[in-house]
């Protein structure tokens, strides 16, 4: 399997050491390109890594990851149509599944994934345009089910993905931080806070994963009439946290649109 990637940023780095650390090929060739030429240097005890400047160096590739800017993206795209790729895999937020076959002539695959997939506990979606076979699909699957879970949906849910899974891990961050420095303001030191709160989240949210519960249900189980619990969902509630989630998305979802 000959995979070339353009674009060696943090998620094309977060993709190359997973398959890097768990090839899903026995035959794996990672051919990386990037206008950096230093990066090569975390690749240089891997015999099965080849690093280049050029794109043309990612001719006779199965498949090619573009993990460029979106601002760099068509020119990048442009260029592929030369190489004659069997298809191409985008991480490029709001180029469309019809720009990347336009400006590359080929199959394209579009993927939105989340920085969880450093330590292959992300979760990335996957939408297809017509031309893509079964068995590139399956090829597609196969590399970011090495990141974590993978999900196929059409492309007109992508905003609303971008917004959610994509952005999510931003808001998840804050509700920690917030949390640990409240605790810390309670006289808790920085790093117990830090172990209850994110222990906390780990197990709560791996509850709602295995109990097949909704979380509202799970939520009533935590709060005793009068107690504690009661009282702290009273402010979250009269702060409007729940339609300050709400409204975030949305505006996620409204800012993704106009990406496009």
């Amino acid at each position: 399997m000959r995979l070339g990637m353009i674009g060696v940023g943090a998620m094309g780095q977060a993709i190359a050491r997973r398959l890097l650390e768990k090839p899903p090929w026995d035959d794996l060739q990672l051919y990386l390109c990037d206008l950096d030429i230093s990066k090569a240097d975390r690749y240089h005890d891997y015999p099965n890594v080849y690093f280049n400047t050029d794109i043309s160096a990612l001719t006779g590739c199965d498949l090619i990851i573009l993990a460029v800017k979106p601002q760099g993206a068509i020119p990048v795209l442009q260029e592929l149509a030369k190489l004659a790729v069997p298809a191409i895999i985008s991480i490029v937020a709001g180029i469309t599944l019809e720009e990347l076959v336009k400006f590359s002539n080929t199959a394209a695959i579009r993927v939105m994934p989340n920085t969880p997939s450093l330590i292959g506990e992300g979760i990335s979606v996957l939408t297809y345009s017509a031309d893509v076979s079964a068995y590139q699909k399956e090829q597609a699957k196969t590399i970011f089910m090495t990141l974590g879970e993978v999900v196929e949906l059409e492309e007109k849910f992508f905003s609303v993905v971008t917004a959610l899974s994509g952005a999510g891990p931003a808001y998840v961050y804050l509700m920690i931080e917030a949390l640990i420095d409240a605790a810390c303001a309670h006289g808790l030191s920085r790093d117990v806070a830090k172990q209850l709160v994110v222990s906390t989240f780990i197990g709560s949210a791996k509850l709602v994963e295995q109990s097949q519960l909704h979380p509202a249900i799970l939520k009533d189980q935590v709060t005793s009439p009068g107690g504690v619990t009661i009282s702290a969902l009273h402010v979250m509630e009269q702060r409007g946290l729940r339609g300050i989630l709400w409204d975030a998305v949305s505006q996620g979802v409204a800012k993704a649109n106009d990406l496009k």
